[in-house]
This record gives C-alpha cells, sequence and structure tokens, in this order.
C-alpha cells in the first residue's frame, strides 16, 4: 500500500552561503514537513531536492530527521556557484533510489511541494579569489584551496607576476620604498597608512632630469637656491630646504610632443602653509595653477593636453606672478614628468630619463573559470582622474578578440582589490 503525504518545505529565513578566503560556506538547510513522521531509507539512493544556481543543477540532500515528520535537506555550494538574485527550488522531491515511508512502511509516491519563495537565499563561492588589501600576507583561494600568500598562490595557480624593472611604493608605515624588479608592491596610502592593494601600472617613463637634485642643470632657479637646512623625505632620506623668497622660482624645460597628455608632479613641503603657483604642462604661454603647500609632505600634480613641444615644470613664488610669500622655506622631492592623464608612481633620474616598466599579472583559467557558468567580479582604486587612457583590472583574453573579457578603470593608477 502507497500513501500520498502532503508535504510543505518550509525556509527557516533567508541566507548567504559565502566563502571566506580561508572556508567553504556553510551548508544550506530546507526543512520539509510531513503531515506524520516517516521513515527514510537511503540504502540504495538519498532522497534530494534540485536546486537551481543561476541556472546550474545542484541538489539539496536529505541529511536529518528520519523517524519525524521533518526532513532536512542540505545544500553544499560547489566551487563556482555563484547566484546573487536567490536560488530556485523545483518540485517534487527526487527519491534518488531512496525510499521514504510512513511507520507502518507504506511507502510514499506523490512528492510534490509548494516551491516556497527562495530569492533570499544567496550563494557566493568563487573558483578563484584574490584579496590584495591586506599587504604581501593577502587572503587567496583558488577552486577552494586557501593559499597565505601571492607567491605560492601563484605556484599553484600557475600564474606569473612580472614587471623588468624596479619601482617605487609606499609601505604600510608610509615611507616610499623600491620594490626589485618582478616584486609585486602592495600599496598603502602615505597618511592614512590604509592599504591600497596590489599596483599594477604600464610603462612609463620619467621626462624630468635630476628629480632629486635641484640646484644642478637642467634646472634653473630664477635666485639663489641655497641650502639653509635639512628635513627628511618621503623616502627617509635627509634632503635640503631652501630659503624661497618671493624674488624665487624652480623650473625645468622638457621636451615633449604637441598633442598628447602630459602630467607634471612633484613633492613638496614648506615651513609654512602659503599659496603659490604651479605651471601647466605643455603651454607656451604663462599659466600657473595656485597649489597650497603646506608643513607636511604632498605630491602636487597638474595634467593637461599638450599644444607646445616643450613643458615647464615650474615652481614659482615671484611677487611679479602674484605671489610673493616672504620667509617661506620650501624642500622638494621626486620631480616628475610624463606622458599621462594622472600621475604614477615616481621613477627617479640622475643625469637621463629613467622608465619603469609595465606590471604584468597573469592566471591561466582553465582550472577555474567556466565561461558558460561563472562570472568575473573585480573591485579597484583607480588614484588620478578620470581622463586618458584606461587601466586593465581584468582581462580574459585567448588573442583573438572573438573571446575576451576585460574590467577597465578609468584615471588610475590601479590598484587591484578583490577579485573573484
Amino acid at each position: 500500500m502507497t500513501k500520498n503525504l502532503l508535504l510543505t518545505l518550509l525556509l527557516a529565513s533567508s541566507s548567504f552561503a559565502c566563502a571566506s578566503a580561508w572556508a567553504a560556506p556553510a551548508d544550506v538547510n530546507f526543512t520539509v514537513t510531513m503531515s506524520e513522521a516517516v521513515n527514510v531509507n537511503t540504502g540504495s539512493g538519498t532522497p534530494r531536492i534540485a536546486v537551481n544556481v543561476d541556472g546550474q543543477t545542484r541538489y539539496a540532500t536529505y541529511s536529518a530527521g528520519t523517524g519525524t515528520s521533518s526532513l532536512t535537506f542540505s545544500y553544499a555550494p560547489t566551487v563556482g556557484d555563484l547566484d546573487l538574485d536567490g536560488v530556485a527550488l523545483t518540485s517534487p522531491l527526487d527519491l534518488n533510489g531512496g525510499v521514504i515511508a510512513d511507520l507502518n512502511g507504506n511507502p510514499e509516491t506523490d512528492l510534490t511541494f509548494t516551491v516556497p519563495n527562495t530569492s533570499g537565499v544567496k550563494v557566493d563561492y568563487p573558483s578563484l579569489s584574490m584579496d590584495f588589501t591586506n599587504g604581501a600576507s593577502g587572503r587567496y583561494t583558488i577552486n577552494g584551496t586557501a593559499y597565505t600568500s601571492l607567491s605560492s598562490f601563484l605556484t599553484a595557480a600557475s600564474g606569473s607576476f612580472t614587471r623588468a624593472s624596479t619601482a617605487t611604493y609606499f609601505d604600510s608605515t608610509g615611507t616610499l620604498q623600491t620594490a626589485s624588479t618582478n616584486t609585486p608592491r602592495f600599496e598603502y596610502d602615505p597618511v592614512t597608512l590604509q592599504p591600497k592593494g596590489l599596483l599594477l601600472e604600464s610603462n612609463q617613463t620619467n621626462l624630468a632630469i635630476q628629480s632629486n637634485n635641484f640646484t644642478s642643470a637642467p634646472w634653473v632657479d630664477c635666485s639663489s637656491l641655497i641650502a639653509s637646512s635639512t628635513t627628511i623625505a618621503p623616502d627617509g632620506s635627509t634632503v635640503p630646504v631652501y630659503p624661497f623668497s618671493n624674488a624665487e622660482c624652480l623650473f625645468q624645460d622638457v621636451a615633449i610632443s604637441s598633442g598628447v597628455d602630459v602630467t607634471h608632479s612633484i613633492w613638496i613641503k614648506a615651513n609654512k602653509t602659503a599659496t603659490i603657483g604651479f605651471r601647466v604642462p605643455g603651454i607656451s604661454t604663462f599659466t600657473n595653477q595656485d597649489i597650497t603647500v603646506g608643513t607636511s609632505w604632498q605630491r602636487y600634480t597638474v595634467s593637461n593636453t599638450s599644444s607646445h613641444t616643450v613643458s615647464r615644470l615650474l615652481v614659482d613664488n615671484r611677487t611679479g606672478n602674484g605671489y610673493g610669500v616672504t620667509g617661506l622655506q620650501l624642500s622638494f622631492y621626486g620631480a616628475q614628468v610624463e606622458y599621462n592623464s594622472f600621475a604614477s608612481s615616481y621613477i627617479p633620474t640622475t643625469s637621463a630619463t629613467a622608465t619603469r616598466a609595465a606590471d604584468n599579472f597573469t592566471l591561466p583559467i582553465g582550472s577555474w573559470y567556466n565561461a558558460a557558468s561563472q562570472t568575473l567580479w573585480g573591485s579597484a582604486y583607480a588614484n588620478g582622474a578620470n581622463s586618458g587612457s584606461a587601466a586593465t583590472l581584468a582581462d580574459i583574453n585567448n588573442n583573438s578578440f572573438s573571446e575576451r573579457f576585460q574590467i577597465r578603470i578609468q584615471g588610475g593608477p590601479l590598484y587591484g582589490g578583490i577579485i573573484t
């Protein structure tokens, strides 16, 4: 004799099955309430409920409750499962070779149930997760396995990071450091000391010569730039303090191309708050941008599309140009002129221009990416003006433009934050 029982599927509450960087998400449990107590026999198979996870069929399998009227079915997310709109359940319940019978041994035949609203049951279990915002230790997983450093993660994922030159960045103490060739840079805000993430930049050249030697050619001072004392620079070195009178300016003329984006940048520290001039790049006429210097190091930048073949990197305190702050003392660090719409990381120069190579971070996609069912999501911090060419955060590309996915950020430099 078979029986038809009333099945009601209940959700205790909405849930979010979200993986941390160190562990898989917890199971999602569904409760099926029968109109009377039942026994569940799993000797030949385990009853289950089909779960639609963003188009992929998964199952919540029977896990507890035999001998009672409340049966628990558990869905364990699979690596790569992602459904932020809420999963969907399918009626009827699938015996899958198992048997559900009343306490007298009469098998259940009608296994249909009213499908509840499961929009609140969301799943986030990426096959790839990279959180660069914890510095070099980081949090990285691939296919459910966690790694405590970027280097060990890249080894496991057959990935790579390369950069064919040294490059600068701010460390967790706010000090400007130099990373060796092929070493990733985990940048911090030099003021708040908050982590920004993995710094990824295109190749760039500093066209300004003697970027930290302001009394040597081709630098020109308008009066008499003579050091009176010293102070500590952003990189921890000792640099001069110069009296910067109301007849003083400091400049260097740099040959450039016309019709391109040019950015000037320099760190300045003053003995008091004052407004001085900073020349707009790539123009033939006198046009300064007012900047307010203070008693802490700050990097000042100005960008422009050039209309001239010479760009004057100029710091100006001359009375004749509308400034003329008396008693002003200034220190300088890290002068840079580059073809860019924003200031990239500092590139030191001496007697010639210098180039920082591009950061290249790659991961083969074969072991973790399923184009038919997965989505790549990323967040990044772009520090700079929203103009010029965009930087790439993520690019899935087989070198033919028929299969390409990119996340691009306008106005870098780019800091890779979290990618899943």
